[in-house]
């Protein structure tokens, strides 16, 4: 039985966005380079994945075997650079299948993390000092492990690789509930397990921040958080009140100069079974006081269950989008996450994707294979202000620009 949903609810992105060149018109300038590279990580740690399968233009489906952990390459024929990579994530994570379609024109390595964590055994471990139980709550963070702390019961960070890092904490009034110290304790080398107690009282270490507003007309949830250079992310904002949301930010100092400010403003609406999201976040390295508009609603797409179960997807272009995210079951079973580049669609007004079957290709599991049919999927249009490059690496990996901003609108549909 052929069915047809409207679709929607914007991903959080996580992933690396494969990307593409210009979507045809004129002849095309000779690329650069004519190999696709793949490489797959584990937070820093090159890993190779369970399985890959790449497209050459518009062929078939192959698989593709890592010439070494973590890296993978293909030597591609067609002229335009179009290419298809499906990654398996390993046992037990979601989601289980990630599609990229782009060009080489605009990248021609594609970044893939298996996980944001990179393995490790260390601990890390201490009290909470300077804070006052039944008064103060308190949050620590590394990397990006957090343990929050609502008694000021001692914090435990567990599996840390070692190397070099930041600590980061902040602490918070329950009434009226807002950020007044925030602790960083910069490039702390990590060896084994380790103590490191958070002491608000220490003035070498703990600052009185500045507050400040991010206002968006509409947003309905929104959050600042701090990255410090080292990657640690620890939440400065409080709760949203309207348009407007409270922050804090570390007093201006040059040691300060390479943390970064990374504020999202969400607007999140819900009838039946559909839900729109609009989502934009911008990145500072100096703290003010911001005001920032929503993306428009991307409303257009429906995803069709043909007879045979494939899934096609379809939808209007989005102004200035620079991909698409598809995802198949993105509430519950084996999830499928499928990124389009804007450039890798062929030119008009709209478009239709058939999702790729790929069960006939050697070393497919069918632990792999989407559950939920069309009940159950997500559609975004990304845009940004930089090169799709650019944002796709913010994306995969938080490396985020001073003056970067990115959107995400979408529309999801969810069926009992």
């Amino acid at each position: 039985m052929r069915r047809w949903y409207g679709l929607a609810l914007a991903a959080l992105l996580g992933v690396v966005l494969s990307g593409c060149g210009g979507g045809g018109g004129g002849a095309a300038a000779p690329l650069a380079t004519m190999t696709l590279t793949l490489r797959t990580l584990n937070g820093a740690t090159p890993t190779s994945a369970a399985w890959v399968a790449y497209q050459d233009g518009e062929g078939v489906w192959k698989t593709l075997a890592p010439k070494s952990a973590g890296v993978y390459t293909a030597k591609l024929t067609a002229a335009d650079g179009r290419y298809g990579l499906a990654i398996a994530a390993p046992a037990g994570t979601q989601p289980a299948m990630t599609v990229y379609q782009g060009t080489l024109a605009e990248m021609a390595t594609v970044t893939h993390l298996l996980s944001p964590f990179s393995p490790g055994t260390f601990t890390l471990g201490g009290q909470f000092l300077g804070a006052v139980p039944g008064t103060d709550t308190a949050t620590v963070a590394l990397g990006l492990n957090t343990a929050m702390s609502p008694q000021l019961a001692p914090y435990q960070l567990a599996f840390l690789p070692a190397g070099t890092c930041d600590v980061a904490a902040v602490r918070r009034k329950l009434a009226p509930p807002h950020i007044d110290k925030i602790f960083l304790r910069r490039a702390l080398s990590l060896k084994g397990n380790a103590t490191l107690d958070i002491d608000f009282s220490d003035a070498a270490q703990a600052f009185t921040p500045q507050a400040f507003t991010l206002t968006c007309p509409g947003m309905t949830s929104g959050n600042v958080t701090l990255r410090t250079p080292r990657g640690t992310l620890v939440p400065v904002s409080d709760t949203p009140n309207g348009d407007a949301l409270r922050f804090v930010a570390l007093p201006p100092h040059p040691a300060d100069t390479d943390d970064l400010y990374l504020a999202t403003a969400t607007m999140l609406s819900q009838a039946g079974v559909l839900q729109t999201q609009q989502t934009r976040t911008v990145a500072m390295h100096a703290a003010a006081d911001r005001g920032v508009t929503l993306p428009p609603t991307f409303n257009s797409p429906i995803v069709t269950e043909g007879d045979a179960g494939q899934l096609t997807a379809r939808w209007n272009t989005y102004a200035n989008a620079l991909a698409y995210n598809v995802k198949l079951a993105p509430a519950s079973g084996n999830q499928w996450s499928v990124w389009i580049s804007a450039g890798w669609l062929r030119p008009g007004a709209s478009h239709s994707y058939p999702v790729p079957i790929l069960s006939h290709l050697a070393g497919w599991q069918a632990a792999w294979s989407p559950a939920g049919g069309d009940d159950e999927w997500t559609a975004d249009a990304v845009t940004g202000n930089r090169p799709l490059a650019a944002v796709a690496a913010a994306l995969a990996t938080g490396a985020y620009a001073d003056g970067m901003e990115v959107g995400v609108s979408g529309m999801g549909v969810r069926r009992p």
